[in-house]
């Protein structure tokens, strides 16, 4: 639980931000204080715990900014 508190301080990433984790790219589709859910690209939903992206962060997960809108 405090990884995802930890995410939810400082917001790495938000919801809809497409994201790679361990090599797959979906988008976060939410983001709660044990688990972290992702819609991938092939539709399926994949929760990973919140401690797995904490402590992975620096070199397993990348992001793609989304256009200014």
């Amino acid at each position: 639980m405090i990884a995802g508190i930890y995410l939810a301080l400082t917001r790495p990433f938000k919801i809809g931000n497409m994201i790679t984790v361990f090599g797959n790219s979906g988008k976060v589709y939410d983001i709660g204080l044990l688990n972290c859910d992702f819609l991938m690209k092939n539709g399926d939903i994949v929760r990973a715990p919140s401690f797995i992206i904490v402590d992975n962060a620096d070199s397993n997960i990348a992001y793609e900014k989304q256009s200014g809108k």
